[in-house]
């Protein structure tokens, strides 16, 4: 609109999201499937928190610890799927985080 300052607009607020993993510990897993775990995990996991976009992860998240709990995959089981696993449960544990310091439930 003519006359309408940019800042009365509403214009989505790009978010910018680092998340470190450390170590990714997968025991019984060869060194090749473990790289297609990760791959799979990184890529499922980018597009989990960019789905939740801000209104998912509105503050900062600093922990030297995330519990996403107990995952047992099926051996024979493709790693892409144990990857994506992965990431669901390590994107319900960020987004649990952010409601529990919110006072509320993030599902």
């Amino acid at each position: 609109m003519a006359g309408q300052r940019a800042s009365d607009r509403s214009v989505p607020v790009p978010v910018s999201l680092h998340v470190r993993i450390g170590a990714l510990s997968l025991p019984g897993a060869a060194p090749t499937q473990a790289v297609h775990i990760g791959a799979a995990m990184r890529q499922e996991l980018a597009a989990l928190l960019a789905a939740a976009g801000a209104s998912g992860l509105e503050r900062s998240v600093s922990r030297a610890r995330l519990d996403a709990g107990t995952l047992r995959f099926d051996p024979s089981a493709r790693p892409e799927v144990a990857g994506r696993q992965l990431a669901q449960a390590i994107a319900r544990a960020l987004l649990r985080t952010q409601a529990d310091d919110r006072g509320g439930d993030a599902q």
